[in-house]
């Protein structure tokens, strides 16, 4: 149930009044989003000022944002096929993968995240490549990489 009155929207009707949202506008052109009954705030989320800018409440670290200060690095001199690796970064991660194989036979490229195969390559029926793989990995996640055939090089990139 929503209730709606000049002074703002109160979204649910919980007796728990976290269980409830409170959208409020301030009259100068700012509007807030919150957890708990209108009037009686619990826990605000976030505020959009009258310019559109978004201004999260202190429990958001923006520094955790994917990408914010990641750099593509060359990791291939420490990476293995087969072998299972942890992102510990505190942020998602993008992993590149580009197995080279000198051999023409039907070739694919497999990348699982926490043990469930999350990327396939399409077959490359060509000498000497791979189709390279690509996925993100999140936070806390292992992965590895496997390949139908064994390469005879890898080039591994990591967006972290």
């Amino acid at each position: 149930m929503s209730q709606i009155n000049s002074n703002g929207i109160q979204v649910g009707s919980s007796a728990t009044a976290t269980n409830n949202f409170s959208l409020t506008p301030d009259g100068a052109g700012n509007v807030t989003l919150a957890r708990g009954n209108y009037g009686v705030t619990s826990q605000n989320i976030l505020t959009v000022n009258n310019v559109g800018d978004t201004v999260f409440a202190g429990n958001v670290d923006a520094s955790a944002g994917f990408t914010l200060g990641q750099t593509w690095q060359d990791v291939s001199a420490s990476r293995t096929t087969g072998t299972t690796y942890y992102n510990t970064t505190g942020k998602s991660i993008v992993l590149y993968v580009n197995p080279i194989t000198s051999s023409v036979t039907i070739t694919a490229a497999t990348i699982f995240v926490d043990n469930v195969l999350n990327f396939k390559s399409p077959y490359a029926v060509a000498s000497s490549y791979f189709q390279p793989v690509i996925t993100v990995i999140p936070n806390g996640s292992a992965y590895y990489w496997t390949t139908d055939q064994p390469p005879t090089s890898v080039t591994v990139y990591e967006l972290r």
